[in-house]
């Protein structure tokens, strides 16, 4: 018993630290988007993957990272940077992926800028 909250303990501070790395990575976003001066239409964001080393560069128009910030549990990520095991797909596109997190929901509203 006591093996298994240990081990459910370890999960939950894996899935904060993870959760954590996002949120950085959308406040960092918010700052570029703050002096944004899109080429093409396009802002070059860093990929918001649970990755602490990831440094990709990913292009959404203004419009677009919009759309994702409408939701305070989603996160765009490069294709193949999703963790399914914790979060699942909403959508789709040649450039990017927009994740939801499964589990963090509460600490993400709470590390939310726009909030």
């Amino acid at each position: 018993m006591l093996r298994r909250i240990d081990e459910e303990k370890r999960m939950l501070s894996s899935l904060e630290r993870l959760a954590r790395n996002q949120a950085l990575f959308r406040e960092v976003n918010e700052r570029i988007k703050e002096v944004a001066d899109p080429v093409d239409g396009a802002v070059d964001f860093l990929c918001e993957c649970s990755d602490p080393d990831c440094t990709v560069n990913t292009p959404l128009t203004l419009a677009e990272y919009e759309a994702v910030r409408s939701d305070p549990g989603w996160f765009f990520v490069e294709p193949g940077h999703e963790q399914l095991e914790i979060e699942h797909v909403v959508s789709e596109s040649e450039r990017f992926t927009v994740v939801e997190k499964r589990l963090a929901e509460g600490f993400l509203e709470q590390t939310d800028p726009r909030a």
